[in-house]
C-alpha cells in the first residue's frame, strides 16, 4: 500500500510522540538515579555518625 500524505504525517506524528516519551523516559531515570544517589550519600553520612 503506497504511502500518502496523511500516512506520512501520522508515521512523523508517532516517531515525534516515540522520542517525546523517551525523553521523558530518561529524565525520569535520570532524577530517579540522582534520588538513589542521594540517599545512598545520606545512609553513609549516618553510618559514619553511628561509629
Amino acid at each position: 500500500m503506497p504511502h500518502t500524505h496523511q500516512s506520512n504525517l501520522e508515521d512523523a506524528a508517532v516517531l515525534n510522540l516515540t522520542d517525546d516519551v523517551s525523553r521523558r523516559i530518561d529524565r525520569i531515570r535520570e532524577a530517579a538515579d540522582a534520588a538513589r544517589a542521594q540517599r545512598t550519600r545520606e545512609q553513609l553520612e549516618r553510618d559514619r555518625g553511628d561509629r
